[in-house]
């Protein structure tokens, strides 16, 4: 070290220390804490690298311990500090001079900057990680929350329900059928009946599917078959939209195994999603694809996968993974028309959820593809859902 610099920097001491301090008025370190800093970091500046680091850490250790507030304050001092003393340098020694010994100084102060990182670094990622666990738990009590609202819901509207039900059909059996005005308000309070208790009865499948309790009861089935069936029960709904269905021929003979009624389940909730956004006069198709295991390339082991593809008004990407999700949905529901196969018509976000759940509860998985959300251009969307063509080995593996 050339002896011109350190006698400069100890006359220096005071002078710099008052200057950091003023810079950094709202941090509570006294002058007394800063010059002992300084009085550490210019007496290492002549000694070896080992006794440079040795000194850095034991000031560390002693001054800051595991305090991360007064971690975070000594690092902006230390900054300040190091800055002040070049700009110093600059104006007081030569540039050579300032050159050929900054290096030492810079590595005292560096030394000294990773070393209080290293605790304040360490005690903020535990305070992180303490965080990130208590939102964990908060999810998850949120969740449970909302399950259990769901089935609390689910029960106490099944008993004023099944009560309108019963009232509905005792006044049909003393209404006149000739009394056209009345049977035509019972035709609308029958329509509102039978909503609601579609929507109970999704709230329940849902509440099962969350809690993991569904049952999945195997037998064989001829996926086609199904599939044709769940659309010609859809026939009239896409007939009075004047929205084309068309379910085409599938590469698979074969019978698979599954829950016949949890798959047409399934596969009523995509379809009808895909009428519900499509404008009156398109068109929603059914096609399937056959997708080999690559350990299983003679198909004994697979999937097929199942697509319904509409031309409607497309999903925005951000939504493609958020439409899943229990009460999902996109866009403004105060905008939305009422009905369960409008166009764009609202609905309580049950049924790809469920869609998702058996999809899944069956070893199988299911996604949405879109370009995107345009109301002039119809993109469409095509959803993806793919059924195991074996046996699973252990469906309640599968399940859990």
């Amino acid at each position: 070290m050339n002896l011109a610099i350190q006698p400069w920097l100890e006359e220096q001491k005071t002078g710099l220390c008052d200057d950091v301090l003023n810079a950094a008025p709202h941090i509570f370190l006294s002058e007394a804490e800063v010059e002992s800093f300084y009085d550490t970091a210019v007496s290492a500046i002549d000694g070896s690298i080992a006794d440079q680091l040795y000194a850095i850490q034991g000031w560390t250790s002693q001054q800051i311990g595991n305090d991360t507030t007064s971690a975070n304050d000594w690092l902006l001092i230390i900054r300040l500090l190091k800055e002040k003393i070049f700009n110093k340098l600059k104006e007081a020694l030569s540039a050579e001079l300032v050159l050929a010994e900054w290096a030492t100084i810079d590595r005292v102060f560096t030394y000294a900057v990773v070393e209080v990182t290293k605790i304040a670094s360490n005690v903020d990622n535990a305070q992180l990680l303490g965080h990130m666990v208590g939102l964990r738990e908060q999810i998850e009590a949120v969740e449970k929350n909302k399950t259990r609202f769901i089935q609390v819901a689910a029960h106490e509207l099944k008993t004023p329900l099944t009560l309108l039900e019963g009232y509905a059909n005792m006044m049909r059996s003393s209404i006149p059928k000739d009394d056209t005005l009345m049977q035509m308000y019972l035709g609308g309070f029958d329509g509102g009946t039978l909503r609601l208790r579609e929507i109970i009865n999704d709230m329940i499948d849902v509440s099962i599917i969350e809690s993991g309790t569904i049952q999945i009861a195997l037998q064989e089935i001829y996926l086609e078959k199904l599939v044709r069936k769940v659309a010609q029960n859809c026939r009239r709904d896409f007939f009075q939209r004047e929205v084309e269905l068309v379910v085409e021929p599938f590469p698979l003979s074969k019978a698979i195994y599954g829950d016949p009624e949890r798959l047409m389940q399934a596969f009523e909730k995509v379809i009808s999603n895909g009428l519900k956004y499509t404008p009156d006069g398109g068109r929603v198709t059914v096609q399937a694809h056959l997708i080999h295991a690559p350990e299983h390339p003679d198909g004994n082991e697979g999937f097929i996968d199942v697509r319904v593809v509409d031309s409607g008004i497309g999903i925005d990407p951000k939504h493609l993974e958020s439409i899943f999700e229990t009460f999902g949905g996109t866009g403004d529901v105060a905008l939305h028309s009422s009905g369960k196969t409008k166009f764009k018509g609202g609905g309580p976000g049950l049924g790809l959820p469920i869609a998702k759940g058996i999809v899944e509860a069956h070893g199988g998985h299911i996604w949405a593809e879109s370009e995107g959300a345009d109301e002039k251009s119809f993109p469409g969307a095509t959803f993806h859902i793919e059924i195991p063509t074996h046996k699973p080995a252990n469906i309640s593996d599968i399940i859990a």
